[in-house]
């Protein structure tokens, strides 16, 4: 059944096209990503890493991942061909934001970032088994 009440929404604020700051409110931003290659060794985040270690990184975003060091050649790459630690199999990663730990026979390792993180070891894939307090733990 059709109301035959009509509504009308009062606006709580008189519209001005200038805008709050008198410049107006149509503004386009043009921001433009440089089409260089980028490298899934050098992740920005931890989800980033993550895909890298799944083998989505070339799904990724181009923002997620640093520029490429070896001008596309990973077989020469030395961020690729770097020697890396393998990786111990009771290790646990724990992931507080602003850095990585990795723990290990009770010994703790602090890294300042997930690109340093996966340059230092061979990362196998991850998941998450906790959450305290805002840090993430994850083994393999």
């Amino acid at each position: 059944m059709i109301s035959d009440r009509q509504y009308f929404l009062e606006p709580s604020w008189e519209h001005n096209p200038k805008g709050p700051d008198g410049q107006g409110w149509n503004r386009l931003a043009i921001i433009a990503l440089e089409p260089s290659p980028r490298c899934s060794m050098r992740p920005r985040s931890r989800q980033a890493a993550l895909d890298t270690l799944r083998g989505m990184a070339r799904f990724g975003v181009i923002t997620a991942y640093d520029e490429c060091t070896g001008q596309g050649r990973c077989a020469t790459c030395p961020v690729a061909c770097r020697g890396r630690m393998a990786w111990p199999d009771s290790a646990k990663i724990r992931d507080k934001g602003d850095h990585v730990e990795v723990e290990s026979a009770g010994q703790r390792t602090s890294f300042d970032s997930w690109k340093i993180l996966l340059a230092s070891y061979d990362l196998p894939m991850l998941q998450r088994y906790h959450e305290d307090g805002g840090a993430f733990w994850m083994t393999a």
